[in-house]
């Protein structure tokens, strides 16, 4: 075992290379951080995309260390509020039989993705949360139009169900 060097020139330097490796680690966990959420999303969109089963964790721990309670984290790596539960009548749904279920009462009228929110979801405050939902349930839209259940309507984020009013699919195949 090493003599641990009695020199104030070595013993600044030790504590020198202590204070960059400090912060290279620092750095390092930050970088960790921010990044193990999008790997995580990434992941679950590579495998729904393949038709795999969607991890929950892929191995990763999401949990507020002080705390020990899991975080919801967003692509940032900063921990997000919690969206607001849909109402009673789409709880139970998925959120693409929620849409459909929506636009078969509206069928025939183009809906935008702001009323598709209120409709759905109970109300929220927070314009983030409600972006975030609105963003969320467009992608879910656009995923509908390419299996012919929505198509676009002509306001900028406005959709319709993708039946004609006599309930048959149309025969169009909706462009993005």
């Amino acid at each position: 075992m090493a003599a641990i060097p009695k020199e104030k020139e070595s013993l600044d330097v030790l504590q020198a290379l202590l204070a960059e490796h400090e912060r290279t680690l620092s750095i390092g966990l930050e970088t960790v951080d921010r990044e193990r959420p999008i790997v995580f999303t990434l992941k679950n969109a590579i495998a729904a995309l393949k038709g795999e089963r969607i991890s929950a964790t892929f191995g990763f721990s999401f949990t507020n260390k002080s705390a020990g309670e899991p975080l919801n984290v967003g692509t940032s790596g900063l921990a997000i509020q919690p969206l607001p539960g849909r109402k009673p009548e789409f709880a139970n749904m998925t959120i693409m039989n929620s849409l459909e279920k929506v636009l078969a009462k509206r069928q025939g009228e183009f809906v935008h993705a702001d009323h598709l929110v209120k409709e759905i979801y109970e109300p929220t405050g927070d314009n983030d949360v409600f972006y975030r939902i609105k963003r969320t349930l467009v992608s879910e839209l656009l995923r509908g139009m390419k299996k012919g259940l929505f198509v676009r309507g002509p306001g900028k984020n406005t959709f319709g169900s993708g039946l004609m009013a006599n309930g048959h699919k149309k025969d169009v195949r909706p462009t993005l």
